[in-house]
């Protein structure tokens, strides 16, 4: 069950990404419920070629008792074809060698190819502390998304095999 403190953070959270807003680098922000639990979603303005899917997840998650994790899901292709998913995965999987912060992943049912990073923090800790890392954190992953798509987006379209680019080789710089 959610607690109180975590909803009033998410709403501090889309109240500060509002004000960010205002120089066009955000589309939408929005806290939404979602099965009694809150949850911050984002739309960032990336050019919209290529990149209309993108969208942010805030959440936060109780993995140990008296411990906090905002749980920071970036959703970069939905719908890719099994077949697709089978080659995007060699590409992940190279893709994950470099990835200091965070890892890609896939929901297999939905054809689901996403970022996802857990920022760990204490409920003790001073929210200007909190969100100060947390943005320090979300810059570091608003340079790492466009780098992983660019080099999936070849194998997710269909245009280049798995194997072609591994052997051109895969940097990721985060």
């Amino acid at each position: 069950m959610a607690e109180i403190w975590e909803k009033e953070y998410l709403v501090f959270m889309e109240n500060l990404l509002r004000e960010l807003a205002e120089d066009g680098s955000i589309r939408s922000v929005a806290v939404e419920e979602n099965g009694g639990k809150p949850a911050l979603s984002m739309i960032p303005a990336l050019p919209q070629d290529g990149y209309e899917n993108v969208a942010f997840r805030f959440t936060v998650e109780h993995i140990l008792e008296e411990t906090e994790q905002m749980q920071i899901m970036v959703s970069m292709y939905s719908g890719v074809p099994a077949e697709r998913i089978a080659e995007a995965e060699k590409i992940i999987a190279r893709l994950n060698e470099f990835m200091i912060l965070g890892n890609t992943a896939v929901f297999y049912e939905s054809g689901m190819i996403f970022y996802n990073h857990a920022f760990v923090f204490d409920r003790e800790m001073d929210v200007g502390t909190v969100t100060t890392l947390l943005g320090k954190t979300m810059a570091i992953i608003m340079k790492t998304v466009p780098q992983i798509m660019e080099t999936l987006d070849p194998v997710v379209n269909g245009t280049t095999p798995a194997d072609a680019l591994i052997q051109q080789g895969i940097d990721l710089i985060q």
